[in-house]
């Protein structure tokens, strides 16, 4: 099966599908309507898709411009675009009040990576948590307490962060 593809800013996309835009004649919450939104933008505009989880669709697709929110992807269309969502996706405007959705398969959208642990990270806690908990146990009860659960707690949120 040939794949439809298109060319833009110089990368090859491969067509997802074309999608009619759902809820595009409701009024956002900051008054806006959907539609006027909608006339404001050209042809092949290229939009945003946020995966948005809301009161009616943990699911959810939201279509976004420049101008300000349009409406949704199908519901029954969303998992055709959540399978690629690793990928470099680009919706574009055409006719119809509908989107075109692409995606680039040698882009691959990955996450900003954890950066390694360092010193500082985990063994200077580890230490002020070891001197912080002999200070208590050798009679040095309020400092001791204070120094051993300060530097626990701060390790223990440095391990849940990374």
């Amino acid at each position: 099966m040939m794949e439809d593809t298109v060319t833009v800013n110089d990368e090859d996309l491969v067509l997802i599908g074309t999608f009619a835009i759902r809820g595009i004649n409701y009024q956002n919450d900051d008054g806006s309507w959907r539609k006027d939104n909608y006339k404001q933008l050209e042809y092949n505009t290229q939009l945003d898709l946020v995966l948005d989880n809301n009161e009616y669709d943990s699911n959810s697709i939201l279509i976004t411009s420049s101008e300000g929110d349009l409406g949704y992807i199908p519901k029954n269309m969303t998992s055709k675009i959540r399978r690629h969502s690793n990928k470099y996706l680009v919706a574009l405007l055409i006719p119809g009040q509908a989107i075109e959705v692409y995606y680039d398969s040698s882009k691959l959208h990955t996450p900003t990576p954890t950066p390694p642990f360092d010193f500082n990270t985990l063994v200077l806690p580890i230490l002020f948590s070891i001197l912080g908990w002999s200070l208590y146990f050798n009679g040095f009860t309020v400092s001791g307490f204070l120094i051993g659960s300060i530097a626990s707690t701060i390790l223990l949120l440095r391990i849940l962060r990374n």
